[in-house]
Order: C-alpha cells, then sequence, then structure tokens
C-alpha cells in the first residue's frame, strides 16, 4: 500500500482562501479587527505605546550606549557613529505604569475574542456554517472559557515574544560590538564586515526561533478553539501529542506567510483583515488533513504463511474490486486533537472483570449446624 502524501500546500491555501469568503468569515474577521484597532488607537492616546526616536549623533555628546535609571524614567541609547545617528527611547515612570495597564487591559479584553475567532473559524473547516457572530461573545460569558483563554494566549503571544527577544540578545550585542568599534568608513574592514554578518545571522534565527517556538504553541490554541470544554491541562496535553510527528511540516507550511506577518505588521494590524483568516484557517486544514495522513499511514504487517501459490500479489493495490467512498467537501474531524478517540500512543484500557463473577456458581452452604452435606 503507498504511503499517504500530505496534501499540496497550494491546494490547502487555495481551501482556505475560499473559507475566509464566508459571510460568518467576514463578519468576525472585520469584528475582531475594528476593536483591534480601536484599541491601538486608545494606546496611542494613552500613551501605551513605545515609540524608538532617530536623533542626531550632536545632541547626544560623548553618551555611550547603554540602559540608564534615572530619578525621571529609563532611557535606552544606542549610538550608531558609523550613520551619526543615535537610536533612543525615553520613559517616564508614569509612562512606564500607563504603559503596562493599558497593556495588560488591552491583553486581557482581547484573547478571548481571538479564541471566539478561532473557533468560528475552526467550525468552518468541519463544515458547519451555520454559526453566528454572536458566539464568540461566550468566551467573556464563561469564567471557565474566559480563563483558559488568557492562559493559553499569554503562552502564545507573550511568552512567545518573551523568549524571542532572549534568543535576539546574542544578536543585539554583536551589533553593539560592531557600531562601538566601527567609528568611520576607514575602520569599516573585513573583521567588522564579519561582526554585522555574524549579527544579521543571529538576528534571522532569533526570528525563526520565535516562529518555531508560535508554530509549536499554535496546535493547543486551536484545539482549545475546537473543544472548549477541555481543561487547561488536557488542551495543552491533547494540543502537544495531536501535532506529533507533523511539527516540522506545520513549521515549513507557517513559514509560507511571513511576508503576510511582516505586512500586518507594517500596518499596525490593518492587514489582518486578509491575513488572519487566511493564516488560521490554512493552518488549522493543514494540521487536520496532516493527522489524518499520519494516522492513516500503513504499518508493518507480518509476511503471509503458505506456498507460493497460495500468497496474494501484495504489489497491486489497490484490488480491482475496492470500492472507495465518495470525497467529502467536510474536514473530519478526527485526526486533529479528537474528542473521544485515543491520542496517538495512548493505549486502549484493558477492561477489568467483575466479581463475583455473575455465572459463577456458589458453593453448597449448610443451613443448620452439624448437618451433613450430601
Amino acid at each position: 500500500m503507498p504511503t499517504p502524501t500530505i496534501p499540496l500546500r497550494r491546494a490547502v491555501k487555495l481551501r482556505a482562501r475560499q473559507l475566509m469568503l464566508h459571510l460568518l468569515s467576514l463578519r468576525v474577521t472585520l469584528l475582531f479587527v475594528a476593536v483591534s484597532m480601536a484599541f491601538f488607537g486608545l494606546r496611542y492616546l494613552l500613551n501605551g505605546t513605545l515609540s524608538l526616536t532617530l536623533a542626531s549623533l550632536a545632541s547626544y555628546g560623548d553618551t555611550t550606549s547603554g540602559f540608564y535609571v534615572l530619578d525621571e524614567g529609563i532611557n535606552v541609547i544606542f549610538r550608531m557613529d558609523l550613520t551619526g545617528t543615535v537610536a533612543a527611547l525615553s520613559l517616564t515612570w508614569s509612562q512606564l505604569r500607563v504603559f503596562l495597564l493599558v497593556n495588560a487591559v488591552f491583553f486581557l479584553l482581547m484573547a478571548p475574542l481571538k479564541l471566539g475567532a478561532m473557533e468560528v473559524y475552526w467550525d468552518l473547516t468541519r463544515g458547519k456554517k451555520d454559526g453566528k457572530v454572536v458566539q464568540v461573545f461566550q468566551w467573556y460569558l464563561q469564567a471557565g472559557r474566559l480563563v483558559k483563554a488568557w492562559v493559553v494566549e499569554f503562552c502564545v503571544q507573550i511568552l512567545v515574544g518573551v523568549l524571542t527577544f532572549v534568543a535576539s540578545t546574542p544578536a543585539l550585542f554583536l551589533f553593539y560590538r560592531f557600531y562601538s568599534t566601527t567609528t568611520s568608513m576607514a575602520s569599516f574592514d573585513f573583521s567588522r564586515r564579519l561582526l554585522l554578518w555574524s549579527a544579521d545571522g543571529l538576528a534571522i534565527l532569533a526570528l525563526l526561533f520565535g516562529l518555531w517556538l508560535n508554530s509549536l504553541l499554535l496546535p493547543v490554541r486551536y484545539c482549545l478553539a475546537a473543544h472548549p470544554e477541555y481543561s487547561l491541562g488536557e488542551t495543552f496535553r491533547r494540543g502537544f501529542r495531536s501535532a506529533r510527528g507533523i511539527r516540522g511540516g506545520f513549521y515549513r507550511f507557517r513559514l509560507s506567510y511571513i511576508i503576510w506577518f511582516f505586512l500586518s505588521r507594517l500596518t499596525y494590524g490593518a492587514m489582518d483583515l486578509y491575513v488572519l483568516p487566511y493564516s488560521s484557517i490554512g493552518s488549522m486544514l493543514y494540521l487536520q488533513q496532516a493527522a489524518q495522513v499520519r494516522d492513516q499511514s500503513p504499518r508493518e504487517e507480518p509476511m503471509p504463511m503458505g506456498s507460493e501459490e497460495d500468497r496474494e500479489d501484495l504489489t497491486a493495490w489497490p484490488p480491482a474490486e475496492t470500492v472507495f467512498p465518495p470525497e467529502q467537501d467536510e474536514t473530519p474531524e478526527a485526526g486533529f486533537c479528537p474528542p473521544d478517540d485515543l491520542l496517538p500512543g495512548e493505549e486502549e484500557p484493558v477492561p477489568q472483570p467483575e466479581w463475583p463473577p455473575e455465572n459463577e456458581a456458589e458453593p453448597p452452604q449448610a443451613e443448620e449446624e452439624g448437618e451433613d452435606l450430601p
């Protein structure tokens, strides 16, 4: 039997573009992006955003690059003598408090809305197109869903962002070494070029590492969207184990959206009208179909016994009399994060016999003391 193959990336993305044009998907996406852009505007008005400014080198004098804690606040200065500019970030303590408070409120309000949108997208991939937009607000009304949405989105967004920043510190250090030792074009020799290339390479690796972490945790988000009744432990366990064996392919599939992710960042989330449903529905379809292919992969079977004449020709597949069921438009739920089926690697529990057995005859007992048994 030939090994099943994962559908082509082009076919999966084509199906995702078809589903994202469904009226329910358009309404949910428009709601999410409108609320997201409104909160971004509020963050800007309330000084809840960080702005990095570029200034001339002369305005900072002999101030070296570094992180400065002052009585008024904090200053982050990065000198670039080669270009004659300074990248600076200045925050007062009050601005820092407003930044943390506004972004915390923004996260707490947007996390349930994103899980509600993911639930609608997941239903569309399974052929359930009779949902309503109001179902996304169930993640606010039920305390269990609300807490699970906060925890999962904290891992997918904030934890991944922090770990990506930590992974980029070697690249930042090399950039600091390059600009602190290269003050003019006369000192821009081969060793400085090698230092700059190393910094660029480490920065790219840090970005790829962040995308890998994101692809590692996304199945947990999709598993919770598919089954909000799961507990947190069950959501993480089933999300991780359902993606076993297909993580590498899923990571490469997510990398194919990298240009769209950059466009979303450059437009401050406005491009999410297209990028969010396109990447989310495509990722869900890929995980579902890849998991089904993994579960349907043939296993090694023992060689048939008997003479050569009695053995069947195992090279001819499928047999002529085999009839396959017609293809369905809907993607079955089995495969990725199944509700009741066993996960890959789980063994079916062995039933324990009842005691005492129902059909076993009981030994005769004497009615009175001293009476002889027959």
